[in-house]
Formats: C-alpha cells, structure tokens, sequence
C-alpha cells in the first residue's frame, strides 16, 4: 500500500470488471454504507483510506474508504463515501461503528473464536448472511448497516414506479436485485409479477434512456434457466392450471423459459403436462424458437427421429417464420419417422420456410397415411398454393375415387375452393363431379350416404369457383332433401353475395 500523489490518505487497490458490480459500488458508497471488498493488498493503517477500482479499459474509481472489522473469507468490509477532488477531510464512519482495535497491522489476526460475543462473530455472521455480486459482498446483517435488507412489497414497487430521478432509480434497482433472487428461490410468481409490470411500465412510460436501462437490468436478471426450474415444475406438474402471475413470469423470461420448459419436459410426461407444455411454448412466440430448435437437434443426435418427445417439440414450434428451425424439421421428414412425427413436422414446416416448404408438403399428398396427407393439405392451404399439379392430385380425393375419411375429402374440397387463379377451371370442374356424385350416393346409386359437412364443403366450393348458375337449383335441390342443420348451412351460402 502506498500513498497517493497530492493525498494525504493511504491507498487501497481492488479489480472488478463487472459493471452491476461497479455500480452496486457507487450506490453503497452514495449512501455511506458497508461493503466487503477484494482488495490486491491489505490495509495496514486504521482510518480513512483512498480506494481505486480498476478494470482493463476503464477509468479508475476512487472512493473513500474505512476498514470496520477484521476480514472475513471473502474480504474486507469497509465502509464507503465518494471521494471528489476536494475529499471530505471531515467526514467519518458513524460512532457506533468506530474502527477494530485488531485490525490495521502487516500481518492481519485470524478471526477470534474464544468468545462468541467479540467482533469475530460480527464478520460471521457478515459471510453468512452476505449476498455475493461479481466480488463484493453486501453485508445484511451481524451488527452492520444492512445495504439492502428491505424485502420487496407493492409499496416498494410503488415507489419506484414514481422514482423519476435517474441516479436514485439506478441505486434503488441494484438494491432490488438482491430480494429479486430471493423470489425466485421461494418461487414467489406473485411479487415477482409485480416486479416485472413495474419494469415493463417503467420501459413504456420513459422516453429518454434513463430509467430504462436500469428498469431493463432487472428483467434481464430474471432470464435465467436455473431460477426457473421450480416455476417450470409448478406448470407442468401441478393438477391446478398455472396462475396468471406464473405464466407472466415465464413469458416474461422469454428464450430462458424455453429452455427450462425444454428441460422440464423431460421431467414430467404425462398428458396434461404434454399439453401445457406446447401451449406455453407456443405462447412465447419467437422467443421459443431457438430453444426448440437445440431441443430437437439434440433428439437427432441421440438418433431419436420420432416418438412423443419429438413430437411435442415439434406441435411447440409457434407460428413464426424461422429459417433454422426450418431446417431442423425438415431433418425428421428425411428418414422415415412415423406418420405421426411426419404430420407433426409438416404442419409447421409451411410457416417456418414458407413458399420453400411447397416440395415437401406436394409430395406428402401421395403418402399412404391419411393423417400426412391431411396434414400436407393444410399446408397448401397456409401456403396459398392449391395449383393446378395440387387440384389434379387432390382429385381422386374430392370424388371420392381414392379410399378416404370423411374429414379427408372435406379438407381437400376446401382446399380446391381456394385453388389459385390459373387452377380454378380445373378446380371447378372437380367440385362439379363430387357434387354430382354425393347427389346419386344420396339416392345410393354409389353405395352410400355422404356426411353433411361434405355436402357443404361441395356446395362451398362450387360457389367459390364460379360455376354457372344452373347449379344454383341443384344446390337448393339439395337442400331440400337435407336434415334441417345441412338445409340452413346450404341456404346461408346461397344467400351471401356473390
């Protein structure tokens, strides 16, 4: 330890590179307070001391600074002030806390243990019940002013609210950090809530940059996986839906919800945390994306294409274009899973890559396994892209040539009504067809009765393309030989504008 130039105090040095860090610094040393600090040197004089903190590619700090106990195993708690130019020569810690007899020597004592009653049991109770934040250690307790001891209430947060000067706003928001983490340990999804409506209103209501970049500090501590494993668990393995105030704290936390829900599912797999999991991945929109994007490629390197996990991640992806993920997907369409992955990839793919997605869901129109193919027909219909190649390959579908569900052929018949400009002749004639034939099924000339949403689907389809309007009878025909549900829906197409 040295003297500096042109000061009369000792000099104590300590590193931090850690700007949260630097700053909880500065708000102690605001409010004269008490931290344990890391120093490169011991002090070896009582009394008022100049501390400079350093860092590489950043003007050096100084404080003033008095050691108030005998160090502890993570430093040495020192009461601070700033320190301008012109230092404050009269100013001093508080009487009842005046200097430790043992400290202030080259070589520094070990703590005392004969009498629990001695200053030792102070600096104990100082590491225990200190918060640790990149070196320093704010001191909550053990005979010492408590830097931040305050618990976090609505009044607080009130407070804050309303806290409009920038400095005081920055010192209460580090104070905050410290019972910000306690919630999250207890899994307190209530005030952390509230919390995260104060920053977010703190976000909206600034139109300068002053709050905000401390308001946003705060909501950026909360994104972190590890502090949402209780609250992952609480909505996924609970009977009881997830509160609101839990669900805003893993929307809020947005990619690092998804990688906690990601783990989580792992952990619990029964059906209603299957489905609550895909709900609150897809209600965090592209935020979700690259956590499920390593998710799955994780199940591909483990050599696992298919199965419910697989399938889950892929029914999470939300709907939002997303090339990388895109690929991912069509990863599991090249290998030949199970129908029920191929149909769970190709409902997203559309959405993901967009009109690049048209190959893979044209070619699934000839899968043997009706549910792709139901699945690729509503991809056409999300890419817009019912062409002529579609109609003529929808068509044995839509007459009813090919052997196919009922919710099948409705599909394709709706996929056909929105064939694109250069399809529609085609489309129509198709349309004709099918209608014609649920007419002589009615009659059982083909065997058979056809549903009603089938007889709609046709009839829809019919007036969406333009046909002439001869059809028209045969529609109210129809109509009339129908249960009462399928004449009304039949009557209300015909009365919309053409």
């Amino acid at each position: 330890m040295r003297s500096t130039s042109g000061n009369a105090y000792p000099q104590l040095l300590a590193e931090q590179t850690d700007e949260t860090a630097r700053e909880m610094l500065r708000a102690v040393a605001r409010g004269r307070g008490v931290l344990v600090v890391q120093l490169l040197a011991a002090p070896v004089v009582e009394g008022l001391h100049l501390l400079e903190v350093s860092a590489p590619g950043q003007s050096t700090e100084r404080f003033l600074a008095e050691p108030v106990a005998a160090p502890c195993d993570l430093g040495f708690p020192l009461r601070l002030a700033p320190y301008l130019d012109a230092a404050p020569t009269s100013w001093r810690p508080s009487p009842e806390l005046g200097t430790v007899p043992e400290l202030a020597f080259d070589s520094l004592p070990p703590r005392r243990t004969d009498n629990p009653t001695s200053g030792a049991s102070e600096v104990d109770e100082l590491a225990q019940a200190g918060v640790s934040l990149g070196g320093w250690l704010m001191p909550g307790s053990g005979g010492m002013q408590a830097v931040v001891a305050r618990e976090i209430d609505h009044a607080w947060l009130a407070e804050l609210a309303v806290l409009e000067d920038v400095a005081s706003f920055a010192e209460e928001s580090v104070a905050l950090i410290e019972p910000v983490g306690k919630l999250f340990a207890r899994g307190d999804a209530h005030l952390l809530s509230a919390v995260i409506t104060t920053m977010r209103t703190i976000l909206r209501r600034d139109s300068g940059v002053g709050r905000t970049k401390f308001a946003g500090r705060v909501l950026r501590f909360m994104r972190d996986p590890s502090r949402l494993v209780s609250f992952v668990d609480a909505a996924l393995g609970s009977e009881e839906e997830p509160t609101a105030a839990l669900r805003h704290v893993l929307l809020e936390t947005q990619a690092a919800a998804a990688e906690a829900l990601c783990a989580g599912r792992l952990r619990h797999r029964d059906e209603t945390a299957r489905a609550r999991f895909i709900e609150l991945m897809r209600a965090l929109g592209p935020a979700a994306m690259a956590g499920l994007a390593a998710a799955l490629r994780a199940c591909l390197a483990r050599g696992e294409r298919t199965g419910e996990l697989v399938e889950d991640l892929l029914r999470a992806i939300p709907e939002s274009a997303d090339e990388a993920t895109g690929a991912v997907v069509v990863e599991l369409l090249r290998g030949g899973p199970l129908a029920t992955t191929t149909s769970a990839a190709l409902a997203v793919l559309p959405t993901l890559w967009g009109a690049r997605a048209r190959p893979f869901v044209l070619g699934a129109l000839g899968h043997p396994d009706q549910g792709v193919v139901l699945a690729a027909i509503r991809g056409l219909r999300v890419l817009s892209a019912v062409d002529v190649l579609a109609v003529r390959r929808l068509e044995p579908i839509v007459t009813g040539i090919a052997p196919a569900s009922e919710e099948l052929r409705v599909a394709a018949t709706n996929a056909i009504a929105s064939a694109l400009p250069e399809a529609r002749m085609d489309a129509a004639a198709v349309a004709s067809r099918a209608f014609d034939a649920g007419s002589h099924a009615r009659t059982g000339a083909s065997g058979g009765v056809q549903s009603g949403a089938l007889t709609v689907a046709q009839a829809h389809a019919l007036l969406s393309l333009g046909v002439p309007s001869t059809v028209i009878p045969l529609i109210e025909e129809r109509a009339a030989n129908s249960p009462d549900d399928v004449r009304d829906a039949l009557m209300s197409l015909l009365r919309r504008p053409s």
